[in-house]
């Protein structure tokens, strides 16, 4: 188990994290490890970077690529389990299927806000709950906690685009492409309004992680709609390359210390090379986030099974990352070896 003194570090560490700011934070880990700091290299090189990557630089996507639903599931297996699902649980491919009518008239449940429309503009930096709109600034001067009431993670968790997936089960369960094209619009609307690097979505790496997680995910799920569309498929490959370059020049990672936010940003990476094989790095983000994992599940669960955060809805989430990590990996023939799936 971790020691009482370690433990105590770990709000001591947000606290810092919440008044400073990502650059300075980074910079105090890093003394504190007795490592020289890299975050002034990392600054400049950042600095100017707020496009998305050029098509030129990406592969085309091919006007008659085929369906490509393996990201979790075997395309074979797909059709089998969405008619195995709308049979064996009629009811609650029904309350799906609703569900996703209500995102489709752009009505969300945000945090348990109750039914609350932001569409069919989408204020992308706003905390609707407070009337809080952020400013929009490069992430290394973003600053997301001010002294007027306002919640970052109001606009943080529908940025997440959790209600992705949900559209294209009810895609695959209904046939009706107005769920597959509602996905794609707010992936569209999404990088139009938030560039690379600028605002509250780019500050943390962990919400671009579980973001483009969502996006591999649904997209993979509605491919054989996506087939011939080429513009769309441009559009997805954009936000992936973004959004693993930015993952990997912000890993939420020191030697003293790693958590749920570390495990999100690998899986955001895994996500990415499973789901585009097509993209110039996704192999070797694919082979990184598999090692790390490792690594993680050693380092933040013990041998008991405990979570080193004590938090109920931590080990929740770290668990699902755990989990989806290794299913991801056994779909793609990585072997996790017979120790993580012990722990």
């Amino acid at each position: 188990m971790a020691s009482f003194k370690s433990m105590e570090l770990v709000p001591l560490a947000i606290g810092v994290l919440r008044r400073d700011g990502p650059v300075v934070f980074a910079s105090k880990v890093a003394k504190f490890a007795g490592r020289k700091a890299a975050v002034p290299v990392r600054v400049a090189k950042d600095f100017g970077r707020n496009t998305w990557p050029k098509a030129s630089s990406l592969p085309q996507a091919d006007p008659v690529r085929e369906p490509r639903p393996w990201f979790l599931v075997d395309p074979v297996r797909l059709g089998e389990l969405t008619d195995e699902f709308r049979s064996v649980y009629p009811e609650a491919a029904k309350n799906l299927i609703a569900q996703a009518d209500e995102f489709l008239h752009d009505r969300y449940d945000i945090l348990g806000s109750g039914p609350v429309t932001l569409g069919p503009k989408i204020d992308w930096n706003l905390d609707f709950v407070h009337n809080f709109r952020f400013p929009r600034r490069h992430y290394l001067r973003q600053p997301y906690v001010f002294d007027d009431p306002s919640d970052v993670k109001v606009p943080w968790e529908f940025a997440r685009l959790q209600h992705l997936p949900v559209l294209a089960l009810a895609y695959r369960l209904t046939g009706d492409e107005k769920y597959a094209r509602k996905i794609v619009d707010q992936i569209v609307d999404f990088c139009d309004h938030n560039p690379p690097r600028y605002g509250i979505h780019w500050f943390c790496a962990m919400e671009v992680g579980l973001r483009v997680f969502s996006v591999a995910l649904a997209v993979t799920w509605i491919s054989d709609w996506m087939r011939g569309r080429s513009r769309e498929w441009a559009t997805v490959f954009r936000m992936a390359q973004a959004s693993g370059e930015f993952i990997m020049g912000n890993l939420e990672y020191s030697d003293y210390l790693t958590s749920n936010h570390y495990l999100s940003d690998l899986l955001g990476l895994a996500a990415i090379g499973a789901a585009f094989p097509e993209l110039p790095d996704a192999g070797e983000w694919l082979r990184f986030g598999g090692e790390e994992f490792k690594k993680e599940i050693e380092k933040q669960f013990y041998e008991e099974g405990a979570n080193f955060e004590s938090s109920i809805p931590y080990h929740r989430l770290s668990l699902e990352l755990v989990a989806t990590r290794y299913l991801l990996g056994r779909r793609h023939g990585i072997d996790f070896g017979d120790a993580y799936k012990d722990r």
